[in-house]
């Protein structure tokens, strides 16, 4: 997709097309050797870094396009992380 495609586009339709890259194009490619690991997407150029460690691929793609608008997944994960707080079962 060319890049001027992506720029007429609303922030909810690059996210959808970002998702759709990743599931198409790099999931595939990536899944068998980085499985659980970050991957940080810039959704406008396509550009991404994986690091087990989501600040450290955020900072190296930071550092080669800054002001990257970035979405994060866990590759193979359907969740980054989680949010609030994590209870255990305690039994009495």
């Amino acid at each position: 997709m060319a890049d001027a495609d992506r720029t007429n586009t609303g922030e909810a339709e690059q996210l959808d097309l970002a998702e759709e890259f990743y599931e198409k194009e790099l999931l595939p490619k990536l899944l068998p050797t980085a499985k659980g690991k970050i991957l940080v997407l810039d959704i406008e150029s396509y550009d991404y870094e994986v690091d087990a460690d989501w600040e450290a691929a955020s900072d190296r793609l930071q550092a080669r396009r800054p002001g990257a608008f970035e979405f994060a997944f866990r590759i193979g994960c359907p969740a980054v992380g989680t949010l609030g707080r994590k209870y255990d079962v305690i039994e009495i």
